[in-house]
């Protein structure tokens, strides 16, 4: 499932929400992003930003913080995007969604319930794309779920939904 799209706006929002499926520990969703340059790799570790780097090199993009559980309705973990920042070696943006410490816990995307990642216009608040995480991948840990990869014409938006084995470490080993 891949869906190419034109990036308007350089003020975005990416935001996931979750709400725990019944008692004992909650699974614990992180949001992360892996700003690559044109080989696929990280130029340097501090363009991947996630709940121990909240920011990345250049400043283009911003975690507001982990949420370790949630916080009943709405939006739980948030990035800020400013495409007009984003350093020149990177030619894409990676984001992935991960459950942290899955394999310890066995928590899985199943667990969740109303599980989402949203695109938004950040100027204006609105929603561009929302995807569902529980239905389709009740059973993985961790997913590639977008990307936005820097064209002539601009910033595009990639739909993914691929997942991988062996959580936010397996990423990490693959783009660093």
């Amino acid at each position: 499932m891949s869906t190419h799209s034109p990036i308007t706006s350089t003020q975005l929002r990416v935001a996931i929400g979750w709400k725990p499926l019944n008692s004992g520990v909650e699974p614990d969703i992180d949001l992360s992003v892996f700003m690559l340059s044109p080989e696929g790799k990280l130029p340097d570790t501090a363009f991947f930003v996630f709940y121990n780097n909240l920011e990345s090199l250049d400043l283009a993009v911003k975690h507001l913080g982990d949420a370790p559980t949630s916080k009943g309705e709405g939006d739980q973990e948030l990035l800020q995007i400013d495409l007009g920042q984003v350093d020149a070696r990177i030619q894409s943006m990676l984001f992935v969604v991960t459950i942290h410490e899955a394999e310890k816990y066995q928590h899985h995307f199943g667990m969740i319930q109303g599980a989402y990642i949203r695109l938004m216009d950040d100027a204006s608040g609105t929603e561009l794309l929302r995807y569902d995480l529980s239905a389709d991948f009740a059973h993985e840990t961790a997913i590639a779920f977008a990307r936005f990869a820097r064209t002539q014409a601009g910033w595009v938006f990639e739909s993914l939904g691929s997942t991988e084995p062996g959580g936010l470490s397996a990423f990490v080993a693959i783009y660093n």
